[in-house]
């Protein structure tokens, strides 16, 4: 997880807490419902590590991004070898979990999905993400 709008010099785990030392000198508790620190929107991305699925000489397209998002929106990046491709989530109900569907675009024989809160929003997904994807095979 990376944060982004302020500058950290340690990070702290105490009671269950994750508290944060800006280099500014100030104590932030992580996820303390403000939507800012130190007047800086929070942006926060999570990023899976890149995988080629298990199939390194094959072609891999990715189609569909299926989850269930609570909280705020939602923005998915696919990075491939070749191209990226940036997609956002909105729920029609931020207080109510609610199933995604999100179309993607982006081949490659790699790829890794990044998670991002746009403008310093909240979200949460619920039992895990699963992807669409189509492999196509090179002849040997």
């Amino acid at each position: 997880m990376e944060r982004q709008g302020y500058g950290c010099a340690d990070y702290v785990s105490a009671d269950g807490q994750l508290y944060m030392l800006t280099y500014n000198g100030h104590i932030v508790r992580f996820d303390e419902g403000a939507a800012t620190y130190e007047g800086a929107p929070i942006e926060a991305l999570w990023c899976t590590p890149r995988t080629d699925a298990g199939g390194k000489f094959s072609e891999k397209q990715l189609l569909s991004l299926f989850c269930r998002v609570w909280l705020g929106g939602l923005r998915v990046q696919v990075v491939t070898d070749r191209e990226n491709c940036i997609r956002n989530f909105t729920p029609k109900n931020p207080n109510d979990p609610e199933d995604a569907e999100i179309s993607l675009t982006g081949s490659g024989r790699g790829f890794s999905l990044r998670f991002m809160n746009p403008g310093g929003t909240r979200f949460c997904l619920l039992d895990g993400a699963e992807l669409l994807v189509d492999v196509q095979r090179r002849p040997l």
